[in-house]
């Protein structure tokens, strides 16, 4: 009966850098995203971005992947790459940043859901196999309704995108098309 959008790392360093290896899935989401953001907050829906930004200490990478290393290594903060990308975010958005792959980890993002009384989330971002499953998977456990927005969600490889949501469908959430979601809510006035 109340949603939030959730963006999930959304920034140039994930959509538009030379390692993140942009793809037709991230570029498709990333224009989806916009108009469903748009509509969103049209419709009063708050809008929650989150970024990936690290310090200078290097132990900060430890456990990731050497692929993942070499991509986030350049998120520093200030850095052009960490910023929400600009055909997304909007003054009035909310906006987390995390240094780990879900957006629950240590970002106050439970309590900001808490306090607007949020009990479903719509999530889009990048990447599906990554920071999506760990957001959608963790939101499932603090029981939010989970929906993940199939056509506003990428990732660097179509097999692992499809899969993760596949399974994800068969445990934590909801898979729609934003048209099908702007359908529900509008039609369902939740709003």
């Amino acid at each position: 009966s109340s949603p939030a959008i959730i963006v999930v790392d959304m920034q140039k360093g994930e959509t538009e850098h030379p390692l993140a290896g942009a793809t037709k899935l991230s570029d498709c989401a990333l224009e989806n995203t916009a108009r469903l953001c748009k509509w969103g907050r049209s419709s009063l829906i708050p809008i929650i971005h989150t970024t990936v930004e690290w310090g200078a200490d290097i132990m900060e990478f430890r456990g990731w992947r050497f692929k993942c290393f070499e991509l986030l290594k350049h998120n520093t903060p200030g850095s052009e790459w960490t910023q929400p990308h600009s055909k997304i975010f909007r003054q009035g958005d909310y906006h987390f940043i995390k240094q780990m792959p879900s957006a629950f980890f240590r970002t106050g993002l439970l309590e900001l859901l808490l306090y607007l009384e949020i009990d479903t989330l719509f999530v889009t971002g990048c990447t599906t196999s990554g920071c999506v499953r760990a957001t959608v998977i963790d939101g499932f456990s603090n029981d939010f309704l989970m929906h993940v927005i199939s056509d506003c969600v990428g990732d660097f490889d179509q097999t692992a995108h499809d899969q993760s949501l596949l399974d994800m469908s068969r445990r934590y959430c909801e898979i729609k098309s934003s048209a099908e979601i702007i359908e529900h809510v509008n039609t369902t006035n939740l709003t």
